[in-house]
């Protein structure tokens, strides 16, 4: 309801509309394991994933694997260089408008990382624009990828639901936080680089009762058709009643 409502009117995307529920339309539907820095996903992860093709499968989708023809670790870096570069513009201008001298009081310590990566590479326009090219083409290629497949299913996170504190920037030195949160979030950045659209449906859970979800993304302005599934997935398999043993309201 939502997104249909606040929907540009002038979008040259596919009109979402509302979406009141499943469609007979049945998918062609990728799955892929691996990782955007080529890893493989955990154990209980990978057999969630499977539970879910195969649910599709169950659902009338048709299900193969496939692999993206994009070079995604190089995506990935053009991505982390513009990030980084907008991550040390923010900085720099909240600094100069709220008056902070001695940066360390007012930011936390990965957003410094960020910054003098950015700073130590050079110029941040330069950077931007050699980024550029690598960023169009992946979306491109991306694009391509979903005229030949309605939809693209991957883990969410590469491991099961982390204990709170494992990552805290606190406690590790910026190179080493980055790797463990590239390392874990391997899946949903591709999303985020690239705009198309993806969404995350709770259809397993994990040996400690925390769900696991599974990713199923489509091409840029394709939402309704991911809505539509997830619809038909939520009646195959409802999970609004699912609690872990350990719930807090």
């Amino acid at each position: 309801m939502y997104l249909s409502v606040v929907e540009d009117p002038n979008t040259q995307l596919p009109k979402l509309g509302f979406v009141s529920g499943k469609s007979p339309r049945r998918l062609k539907i990728a799955v892929m394991y691996e990782g955007m820095l080529g890893q493989a996903p955990h154990p209980e992860v990978r057999k969630a994933v499977t539970g879910t093709a195969q649910l599709c499968r169950e659902l009338g989708h048709t299900i193969d694997e496939a692999k993206l023809p994009l070079d995604q670790v190089k995506l990935h870096d053009a991505a982390g260089r513009v990030g980084a570069v907008e991550v040390a513009r923010a900085v720099d201008s909240i600094a100069k408008a709220k008056g902070i001298t001695k940066l360390e009081d007012g930011f936390e310590s990965r957003a410094l990382g960020l910054r003098e990566e950015a700073m130590r590479r050079g110029p941040f326009d330069e950077q931007v624009a050699a980024a550029l090219p690598t960023l169009q083409a992946g979306t491109a290629t991306l694009d391509q990828f979903f005229q030949q497949w309605d939809v693209l299913l991957t883990p969410v996170l590469r491991e099961p639901v982390f204990k709170i504190g494992m990552r805290d920037q606190t406690k590790f030195p910026f190179k080493e936080l980055n790797e463990i949160l590239w390392d874990y979030v391997a899946y949903t950045s591709l999303h985020n680089i690239c705009g198309t659209t993806a969404m995350s449906v709770p259809l397993h859970w994990d040996s400690n009762g925390l769900p696991l979800g599974s990713q199923f993304a489509a091409r840029m302005g394709a939402e309704a058709t991911l809505l539509a599934l997830a619809y038909q997935l939520e009646e195959a398999r409802p999970w609004a009643s699912k609690r872990p043993p350990t719930f807090v309201t």
